[in-house]
């Protein structure tokens, strides 16, 4: 392959999702009333406790969440506070130690959470069908292929830093 079509379908491909993330952001603020990064933290919450069901811990740890999601302490604590403001999660104190406060999501935040997944997989079934069965798994096909590839190469950097 020559390297000005390769850089054009590096392009093409980078532009595409791009779009689609674009998409996926504007579907979950014009459904409710949640700014993406606070819906990624109800969803990062629900799934990190869900993780720890069998374990008699109560919930995630401040600390513990903002490493999940990558950001900042202080980045971290202010989407908490919004999320906390409006309802969404519950904060429960340590009983042996003080200092460490565990989240989990309000019947409000499982509620919210609940509405998006099936939203979600309503739709999902409906691009399925559109797609066409047989197109799909050649797309999870070579999705699942790119998604091999991009680790590898984030493995080689990775050694090579």
């Amino acid at each position: 392959m020559d390297t000005n079509k390769t850089r054009k379908l590096t392009s093409e491909f980078l532009s595409i999702m791009y779009r689609m993330k674009l998409l996926t952001r504007k579907k979950h603020s014009m459904a409710i009333d949640l700014p993406h990064a606070e819906f990624c933290m109800i969803i990062s919450i629900a799934k990190c406790n869900e993780q720890r069901q069998n374990k008699e811990i109560p919930g995630i740890t401040v600390s513990e969440l903002v490493e999940e999601l990558g950001t900042t302490l202080p980045a971290g604590s202010k989407l908490l506070r919004n999320v906390e403001q409006k309802g969404l999660i519950e904060r429960i104190a340590n009983t042996q130690d003080r200092r460490v406060t565990y989240l989990r999501l309000s019947d409000k935040g499982n509620q919210i959470l609940k509405q998006q997944v099936q939203a979600r997989d309503e739709m999902m079934e409906d691009i399925v069908l559109k797609m066409g069965e047989e197109n799909m798994e050649i797309l999870l096909a070579q999705l699942q292929r790119l998604y091999q590839i991009v680790k590898e190469e984030m493995e080689e950097t990775k050694e090579h830093d």
